[in-house]
């Protein structure tokens, strides 16, 4: 019985380590580019601020559209569990109190999960511009990386990551809870 539980521990623990080094891909090996449109990715808004991760998201958002006067943002987040505004306008305060152009910036407002948020901005942007763009940047978390880029592939786009660093105070709980939609978004996020 001891053999079989060292065992499980052993691969427990092995899955772990795999997980994480495919969090830690996603944006140590991240591919680089540039494109017509930056995703920034929706996080939890405290009444109508951004939380500190979200906040991290929009000024590498912004960082970007600074240096790409052409770049449009496509702001994603509906609104949440206990939230009154949706986390794209949230977005879109921050962004225009920091200088970016309203014409800049596009909001989807409905999604509530990663492959929503991916799925829902990409045909807002095919519904305004008529075509689907063949690639994307994204602003997200660090930990978030690596899944934005297999469901942006499942999507038939290029994804490539602005990522933002996790506040301390959430590393664990975010990187744990990562390695679960990982597996959820292998299995059920999908067309």
């Amino acid at each position: 019985m001891k053999t079989i539980i060292k065992g499980l521990v052993v691969l427990i623990l092995l899955g772990v380590f795999l997980m994480q080094g495919l969090i830690a891909s996603g944006w140590m090996l991240a591919p680089e580019g540039d494109a017509k449109y930056v995703l920034v990715l929706g996080a939890k808004i405290e009444g109508e601020e951004p939380s500190p991760l979200l906040n991290n998201r929009i000024l590498k958002a912004q960082e970007y559209l600074l240096a790409h006067p052409n770049t449009i943002a496509v702001l994603c987040g509906g609104i949440g569990t206990g939230e009154i505004v949706s986390e794209a306008q949230v977005m879109k305060n921050v962004l225009l109190r920091n200088g970016i152009d309203e014409g800049r910036m596009l909001l989807e407002e409905t999604s509530t999960s990663t492959w929503t948020n991916l799925k829902n901005a990409l045909a807002l942007i095919e519904e305004v511009t008529g075509e689907k763009p063949e690639k994307i940047m994204v602003s997200t978390s660090n930990y978030h990386a690596f899944r934005v880029g297999f469901l942006a592939n499942r999507l038939g786009v290029s994804a490539y990551p602005l990522t933002s660093s996790t506040p301390a105070s959430t590393v664990l709980h975010d990187f744990t809870r990562e390695m679960l939609a990982i597996v959820k978004s292998f299995l059920l996020d999908r067309e």
